[in-house]
């Protein structure tokens, strides 16, 4: 019951701002196109908005771990406020377990899946001393080759 009170209460969240927003389970992302002042002092009033909306609702928004990733060249980098804590802009920010970074490139994300699997799999070598030839492939499949595969496009 409560995952559809929470889908029930969030359902006019998108309809409180002019800005897009984009909601999985309890994360929530607002972004705009950014080139002039006007823009910013919009997408400013959006998240004051959704301040209000939070409030109406008891459903408070943690502004501490709220960021901006400005995209682009001509992005003013303006900053923004949620309940008068300025938030935090950022170079790289995680989401969903993929990396997002302000040039959408993926250098960054890349080496930290490969140090993640490097892990897994040195894990599974000192963990178990005797693996014989049918294990250890089965275990790389299982544990180590979801986190190489998850986001890759190609």
């Amino acid at each position: 019951m409560g995952p559809i009170l929470f889908v029930l209460f969030i359902n006019d969240l998108p309809d409180m701002v002019r800005s897009k927003v984009h909601i999985f389970a309890d994360d929530t992302k607002i972004y705009r196109r950014v080139l002039t002042e006007q823009d910013c002092i919009e997408l400013q009033a959006d998240l004051t908005r959704l301040v209000d909306w939070s409030n109406k609702w008891q459903m408070k928004f943690n502004a501490n771990k709220c960021k901006v990733l400005h995209l682009g060249h001509s992005n003013k980098k303006a900053g923004y406020k949620m309940r008068y804590v300025e938030l935090q802009s950022t170079l790289v920010e995680k989401d969903l377990g993929l990396f997002a970074d302000d040039g959408l490139k993926f250098r960054d994300p890349v080496s930290y899946v490969v140090n993640k699997a490097s892990r897994l799999l040195g894990l599974i070598r000192t963990t178990l001393s005797c693996i014989d030839e049918d294990t250890l492939p089965r275990l790389f499949t299982t544990l180590v080759r979801p986190h190489l595969e998850y986001g890759n496009i190609t």
